[in-house]
């Protein structure tokens, strides 16, 4: 067994107990999105619009989603599929949390001119407070447009419930 399978499986059953012992949590929300793109050095607004969410938290540090986001702005319509997850810790409070995590997954873009799909990754905070949650992210993308590398950059506000 190499070094590196060995901390993994001596990581995984330290943390066996901690993750067994949370609380299963769903949530679904509905929030505002915001999509930015950069292209050989230009940076332009590609819209705003309504993002929804279903999420499932494992444990305290991990969690998954699946959500929609669309982007509009004049004849640019885009639609944002993504089925990924978040790790993080998160700290408690009385009746509150907070969760700042790490996030990855998949993604699926299509638009007016352009489809992609591929791996995404961001940075963000989950509050909570009683059933309630804000979800606050910054997901990054990098696609090529014919041959072209674009940038894309989705902001992220979810205001939801957990179930």
């Amino acid at each position: 067994m190499n070094k590196l399978s060995f901390a993994a499986l001596t990581a995984l059953i330290a943390l066996s107990g901690q993750l067994n012992a949370a609380e299963l949590q769903h949530r679904l929300g509905v929030g505002y999105s915001s999509t930015d793109f950069e292209a050989l050095g230009v940076s332009f607004g590609y819209g705003n619009g309504i993002k929804l969410e279903y999420g499932y938290d494992f444990n305290q540090i991990a969690g998954m989603h699946v959500s929609y986001e669309q982007n509009k702005d004049g004849i640019l319509k885009g639609d944002t599929f993504k089925l990924g997850g978040d790790i993080g810790y998160t700290f408690e409070f009385d009746e509150a949390s907070i969760k700042p995590f790490i996030s990855g997954g998949f993604y699926s873009y299509e638009e007016n001119f352009y489809d992609d799909s591929g791996l995404y990754w961001g940075l963000g905070a989950r509050a909570t407070y009683k059933n309630f949650y804000i979800d606050l992210r910054q997901d990054f993308f990098e696609m090529k447009d014919q041959g072209i590398s674009v940038d894309m950059e989705q902001f992220a506000v979810t205001l939801g419930i957990r179930l």
